[in-house]
Parts: structure tokens; sequence; C-alpha cells
């Protein structure tokens, strides 16, 4: 809040975005700061977890970042508040390393042909898996629990049926969107993405409504670990 009690995302401001590899696990966040508040920016956006941890995370499922040696999220904090900068923590729930798709294959998503989603070592996770109604919550619990960050911003969920390099990867086809589809609407998922198919425009749908009640997962869960 300000003095004039107006909460600080209801004023002017200019956030400066990170897009973080791991690699750069080494970063200074005194000298990131400093660079954000030169820039004019108010706050800064950086990584908590979600694929990777950016932290020391306690979670067994919860990839830590390979390059990380200290507690980055903790430090960027502390810096970010330092030089008078709220920061917005990151967290990209949408996809699961190998660690967690090895121990939960159900959680993630699979084509009609039973192939996961599959990029770079990263398994999309399915909206109505266990990984998106109930460890990805644990982590945002942890995450939230440990760092008093001023804002949250969440990368890319819901479905997704394209990859990062274009590609169409297909209507997810795993055991939890059979199941849920089929007690919603009893019939089969289709096959295409196209109203030529006569469960298409029930599997739109779908999509909404499973994708609401996914979105009020994430929102009560902040509000109940951090109201403000």
């Amino acid at each position: 809040m300000s003095e004039t009690g107006t909460p600080w995302w209801e004023q002017p401001y200019r956030i400066v975005q990170t897009n973080l590899r791991l690699i750069d696990a080494s970063l200074d966040p005194a000298s990131l700061a400093r660079q954000a508040k030169e820039f004019g920016a108010t706050a800064i956006t950086f990584n908590v977890g979600g694929i990777y941890a950016f932290y020391p995370t306690e979670l067994p499922l919860h990839a830590r970042n390979p390059y990380l040696t200290r507690d980055l999220t903790g430090d960027m904090l502390e810096a970010a508040h330092s030089a008078g900068l709220r920061m917005v923590g990151r967290f990209d729930l949408s996809k699961g390393t190998k660690l967690a798709y090895d121990a939960h294959p159900d959680w993630f998503v699979h084509n009609a042909h039973g192939e996961p989603q599959e990029y770079n070592g990263t398994y999309q996770a399915c909206v109505n898996g266990g990984w998106a109604s109930d460890y990805s919550l644990q982590i945002l619990r942890e995450g939230l629990g440990r760092y008093a960050i001023d804002a949250a911003f969440f990368n890319m969920t819901g479905y997704q049926p394209v990859d990062y390099s274009g590609h169409y990867r297909g209507i997810c086809h795993c055991e939890n969107c059979q199941r849920v589809f089929r007690d919603s609407f009893g019939k089969p998922l289709p096959k295409v993405e196209h109203f030529g198919d006569p469960s298409f425009r029930d599997y739109l749908t779908f999509k909404r409504q499973t994708s609401q009640i996914a979105a009020q997962r994430i929102y009560d869960t902040v509000k109940a670990v951090r109201p403000s």
C-alpha cells in the first residue's frame, strides 16, 4: 500500500520482466536491481518456481535449477526491496521435468497415440492431471510461504497443443481428459479440433470449464497463503 492507501498495482508502474535461462543462476541480484531502478522500473519480475526452482525447494518432484548454488529467489527479493522495487514472482506451472514425468506420467499430456508432449526435456502438464490439480499448488504454497513477494505471474498455463517450435501436437487424450469429458458429455473426445467432428463444440466448452476450475484453484491457493 502507498501512503494514500492505494495498492501499488493501481498506481502508475513500470515492470522489468526477466526471462531467465538456467545458466543465469550466477547473476548478481544487487546489480540487476540497480539496473532496473536506473531504467525507471518500479517492479521486477523474477523466477520462483514451476518447471525449475530458483530456490532450494524441498519438494522432491520440483526440479532445482542445476546451476543453483544459493537461494537466488530470496537474494533477488532482498535486493529488489533494498532498491525500492516491488518483486513479482514468476511461476511456470505448465510443465514439469522428467523427474516428475517418470514418477507420474498420468499427470501430463498424451496425444491419441499415447505419446507425451515433451519439449527439450520438459513435459506439458494436463489441465486435468495431478500436476495441475495438486503438485503445482504445493509448489505455489512453498514459494509463497517462503517469500514475501509483492505479486505473482503465471506463464503459459492451460491447454497448449502447439509447442515452442510451433508444431501442433494434438488434443490431449490422457485418461484424465477422457474420463472428465465422457462424464460431462457422454461421448469420447474429438479426434481433431474442427467443427466437422461432432464432439468439437462440446470440447470447447470442456476446455473453458476445466480451465476456469484450474484458474480458481490457483487463485484460492495464492490468497490462502498470501492474502495481500
